[in-house]
């Protein structure tokens, strides 16, 4: 990553000094010469991308000032709850979902424990009762109560 005005000589001396400061650190030669690789083709696409358009999609300048798009990522960030759905195939529908094993449609949680009994005693509070060994206080609470 370095300036656009400096010429290729300087660039190559400070890829040089990179190259010595690695080699120094312990680095083999193959991951030297992957790294340095890497580094010049992504400054070339970051060049590439900075001198297109700034009306074309793929425009990114080389270097971004602090708020640089910040207006369109908020509007996609808010925009990405509401249309996380959309896109998707619409030929499918509820009813092609496979039901569970045996065809027996599931009932949820919450639905099985309520048709429990089936009396119609209205709660008239609600009381978080601590754990004891064995439930003792629940039943013993729940006897009182009948």
């Amino acid at each position: 990553n370095s300036s656009l005005e400096l010429d290729q000589a300087t660039r190559l001396d400070v890829l040089e000094k990179a190259c010595v400061k690695m080699k120094t650190s312990g680095h083999t030669d193959a991951f030297i010469r992957v790294a340095v690789e890497q580094g010049v083709k992504s400054f070339a696409g970051k060049v590439r991308r900075s001198r297109l358009d700034v009306k074309d999609p793929g425009y990114h300048p080389l270097y971004p000032k602090a708020g640089w798009r910040r207006d369109e990522k908020s509007k996609e960030k808010v925009l990405k709850k509401g249309n996380w759905f959309k896109g998707k195939d619409d030929s499918k529908t509820w009813n092609e979902i496979p039901k569970g094993a045996g065809g027996m449609r599931r009932m949820k949680p919450f639905l099985k424990a309520g048709s429990k009994g089936n009396n119609n005693k209205k709660a008239v509070t609600v009381i978080f009762v601590p754990s004891t060994k064995g439930s003792l206080l629940v039943k013993s609470l729940r006897d009182d109560e009948e």
